[in-house]
């Protein structure tokens, strides 16, 4: 999945792609301006990573009523929690930002 941020927000690409999560954004759009674009995903926690809300991404998929992505969704997290990809205080995603 590729979150990709724009100057107008953000919306989910690839969302049927379990194997890769991160968030694309202008190179022009960084500091405040990407994190004030990624207020209802999360937040960054450094110029090139961000936490992002597992039930936010979810709700951005749009697969609610799909089985078959809710299990892929639910895989991707236990592989994500297996390679400490998940924080433990907030069980948020730790998802990396590449500029494009």
């Amino acid at each position: 999945m590729i979150i990709a941020v724009s100057y107008s927000g953000c919306r989910l690409l690839d969302v049927d792609n379990f194997r890769e999560l991160k968030i694309t954004s202008p190179s022009g759009l960084t500091g405040n301006a990407l994190d004030a674009a990624l207020v209802r995903l999360g937040h960054l926690t450094s110029a090139t990573g961000a936490l992002v809300s597992r039930e936010a991404l979810r709700a951005l998929a749009d697969r609610d009523g799909n089985a078959a992505w809710i299990a892929g969704y639910t895989t991707m997290l236990a592989q994500a929690r297996v390679h400490g990809w998940i924080e433990e205080a907030s069980g948020a995603i730790k998802v990396h930002v590449e500029f494009i």
